[in-house]
């Protein structure tokens, strides 16, 4: 039988812990239902003794005891997800219970993810952590660190009720701090400022972007109109309160400046057009029109019926009715009305009347075949349910025929069902309000009065979603800041970059592809241009196109088998070769020809003056191949570049990467070469790579075993222009010194993994060749590619089919740490 910690033959030693018989009877218990071999019911004992007030210095013997117990009975000593839960801990009364619930401070998922191997005492969460957890010093949700809270609020020590509850019941309210605000390095700042150009989406990108439906909200409001001449003065739009925003902390970005389109005017479509071309270019599926109606008057109606009129705005679109009073503080109350919503019976029908000629559109979005209208604060309705009626039965009987309704998470926080709706779309920031860290901002302006929160909490929120109960539409938004209308009283959100903005997309993405169909996938992204609450995708001037680009990249990141099989379905093996020496292209054709059950397909780059002596080694070999032409520039990367524009014109599933490598600058690149082309041109490893990128949907690149080199250990020159690029697809500078790539740039990868690279890589950077042997922009995305397929949650294996592991020593290259 295995030996257990006995404490009990140690109790002389920690006599000073123990208050008595009772405690030495429960232990004898515990070890005897052991010895009988009554497992079951010792690991209940030994799991009772952690929940009680067990010494600190005896605890780890039981914890050792407990996973013993468990291996015996063959199961996990910890409790997994399914079996964990959030109940009412019995030294808990109701009422606090209760609020630490509606707080929402405590995460079960997150408390779950990051303590798990801790939690074999009880499967109720909340008493696990009050229990256990806080003495650990756990954090229970990236909004609670206990250690952060003592450490910035010492007088809790002495709370009565312990720090965690003293937070929920008093400290939440009295704007304590509870965690440390996260705070980017001075580089990753820089980098992920950086200013991003314009680039059209290749032809196979525009193919792949819209498996999910991203929808931007769309404001009206940048022309003028009569009603705001009166209120604000002749000439009002949205762009009179941009221009007029300050900085009120170093840092703070304000005011927001427009870059290509301008400070627009939307009463005519000739700026629609502009706007379309780019959410074609990025991936935004439709735009989400704010409605305002008050009463049978609309407003800002004017770029909506543009767009209805104009079919040549050939892009998908729905309704927010945005069914607030309007009032002089931009927010909805009653206070300074300017204009008032009138509900009744009446105006029900005659809206429904009206957004009914958006509904028959063949542009407006749908959801199960039904026109969706969203909603923006249904409680606002006297009988939100009756309405509800009214409208579906006028649909019915007028030719529309079933509706999507759908409620906006902002003011109301209902499930749709109560009210007779479809579904709910969350509406960041709104939906889940982050919590205030005014008070850690540094350099903050005396004058300024509102509140300032952490934007990046919705990332990490983002990370471990709820599952929520009905159909629900994720919310993303890149920014915001309304100092533009409330001036010194505004509300900042603060730590918003693109970098983040893009993880949080993917997360939404991926979590809706988990709950809906391909057809009715949609993710709200608030907003396509509120500027004035520093909410907008458009370019601007600091940033460019950075929002946009993340948003297309967020799509190609969570691609996945289902999405890209209609496109690359052919079989045949690419093998991509670029060829700088011709005599060693002869000994590479010369390997292929001698694979056998593997049909390939050459694709030869190579600089003009080589063309006619490699093109007359291909047409002896008997092998179907294409030649490209292309300058000596970009090692072999930028025309590899190239050719896969070949290579995905044919539609491949797979390729292989090789080049004519001799590496003059070392006396053993003979021996490198011939170590690559050994571990990569055979038929059996050929054979087995393209069966793993058959069978295997999480493998995205396999290269040469014995050749998987750690970043940070052979960074040589290159680790800002690597940082820079994985900046663009959510990758921080910390992340990627743990990764590792393939030294030597030859590589078999599947098609689809590497369109993301396609569609990022910037051709101007390439270098003239003057025989550098490090720091290009070459030798950068040999990196590179380790983190494209991190991003895209791929795994990198060997040509052994293990995962790439670093090797401790190298004999092709010194470690070059910079």
């Amino acid at each position: 039988m295995p030996k257990i910690v006995d404490y009990l033959q140690n109790a002389g030693s920690h006599n000073k812990y123990f208050s008595g018989v009772k405690m030495i009877n429960k232990l004898k218990e515990a070890n005897g239902f052991f010895r009988a071999g009554d497992y079951s019911s010792a690991l209940n004992s030994y799991r009772n003794l952690l929940l009680g007030k067990v010494p600190s210095v005896l605890r780890p013997s039981i914890e050792f005891n407990v996973r013993l117990t468990a291996e015996e009975m063959g199961i996990a000593a910890n409790f997994n997800i399914k079996q964990c839960h959030i109940n009412k801990p019995d030294f808990l009364s109701e009422g606090i219970y209760q609020k630490v619930i509606d707080s929402g401070i405590f995460n079960k998922e997150y408390y779950y993810e990051n303590y798990s191997e801790e939690i074999i005492e009880t499967p109720n969460l909340l008493e696990h952590y009050l229990k256990i957890g806080l003495d650990k010093g756990f954090k229970c949700s990236i909004r609670f660190d206990p250690t952060a809270y003592i450490e910035h609020n010492p007088d809790v020590t002495a709370a009565q009720d312990g720090v965690f509850l003293h937070y929920v019941l008093n400290g939440q309210y009295e704007g304590r701090r509870a965690y440390d605000l996260c705070t980017e390095s001075n580089i990753q700042q820089q980098i992920d400022a950086r200013y991003i150009n314009k680039k059209l989406a290749s032809d196979v990108t525009s193919k792949l972007l819209f498996h999910t439906k991203i929808m931007a909200l769309y404001l009206p409001q940048f022309h003028a109109i009569p009603e705001n001449d009166e209120w604000w003065g002749k000439g009002f739009t949205e762009w009179t309160n941009v221009n007029r925003a300050e900085s009120y902390y170093p840092g703070h970005y304000q005011p927001r400046i427009p870059d290509e389109l301008g400070y627009y005017d939307l009463s005519t479509t000739e700026v629609q057009h502009k706007q379309i071309e780019y959410a074609k270019n990025y991936g935004i599926f439709g735009f989400c029109f704010y409605y305002y109606w008050f009463g049978g008057k609309r407003l800002l109606e004017k770029p909506v019926e543009n767009y209805l009129d104009d079919k040549s705005l050939d892009h998908p679109y729905c309704l927010c009715w945005a069914n607030e009073n309007w009032t002089r503080r931009w927010d909805g109350k009653d206070q300074d009305l300017l204009i008032g919503q009138e509900h009744s019976p009446e105006d029900d029908i005659n809206f429904i009347k009206d957004v009914s000629r958006h509904f028959q559109d063949d542009r407006y979005i749908k959801v199960d075949g039904k026109p969706l209208l969203i909603v923006y604060r249904p409680s606002l309705f006297p009988d939100i349910k009756a309405t509800v009626k009214r409208w579906r039965e006028w649909c019915l009987n007028n030719g529309i025929g079933e509706i999507c309704l759908c409620l906006t998470l902002s003011f109301d926080k209902t499930n749709p069902e109560d009210i007779d709706f479809d579904m709910a779309t969350e509406f960041p920031p709104n939906s889940n309000p982050p919590p205030a860290i005014t008070g850690m901002i540094e350099n903050l302006d005396s004058s300024f009065k509102g509140n300032i929160f952490d934007w990046t909490e919705q990332v990490r929120t983002s990370e471990s979603y709820d599952t929520p109960d009905y159909p629900l539409i994720r919310g993303v938004n890149p920014s915001w800041d309304n100092t533009a209308r409330k001036q010194k009283n505004s509300h900042i959100l603060y730590g918003s970059s693109p970098r983040l903005y893009e993880n949080w997309l993917v997360n939404a993405i991926n979590d809706t592809k988990k709950r809906f169909d391909k057809e009715d996938r949609l993710v709200l992204v608030n907003a396509w241009n509120e500027w004035a609450e520093g909410a907008y995708l458009e370019p601007d001037s600091k940033y460019g196109f950075s929002y946009l680009e993340a948003t297309r990249n967020a799509l190609l990141r969570t691609t996945d088998i289902e999405d890209t099989e209609e496109y690359f379905d052919n079989d045949i093996l690419a093998v991509v070769i670029h060829s700088f020496y011709p005599d060693v292209l002869e000994e590479i054709i010369e390997k292929i020809t001698d694979i056998k059950d593997v049909d390939v397909k050459i694709y030869v780059t190579t600089p003009d003056d080589k063309y006619d002596e490699n093109l007359s080694i291909l047409e002896q070999s008997g092998l179907d191949f294409e030649v490209v032409s292309c300058a000596n520039r970009g090692r072999d990367v930028l025309p590899f570049i190239h050719a896969l524009e070949r290579v995905f014109e044919s539609r491949h599933k797979g390729l292989l990467k090789l080049h004519t490598k001799k590496s003059t600058h070392r006396q053993d690149g003979n021996v490198w070469r011939n170590d690559l082309y050994t571990k990569l041109l055979d038929s059996e490893t050929m054979k087995r790579v393209t069966e793993v990128f058959k069978v295997n949907s999480e493998v995205g690149l396999v290269g040469p075993a014995g050749h998987s080199l750690k970043m940070e250990d052979f960074w040589g020159a290159n680790e800002y222009t690597v940082s820079e690029i994985a900046m663009q697809v959510g990758i921080s500078n910390a992340e990627i010194s743990e990764l590792n790539f393939f030294g030597g740039t030859m590589f078999y990868a599947k098609t689809s993994a590497l369109v993301l690279l396609h569609q990022i890589i910037d051709e101007t950077r390439f270098e003239a060749e003057i025989g550098q042997t490090d720091g290009t922009y070459a030798h950068a995305i040999e990196r590179v590619l380790s983190v494209l397929m991190n991003a895209q949650g791929l795994k990198m294996l060997d040509t052994d089919l293990k995962e790439a592991s670093s090797e401790i020593e190298y004999q092709f290259a010194d470690i070059k740490k910079q």
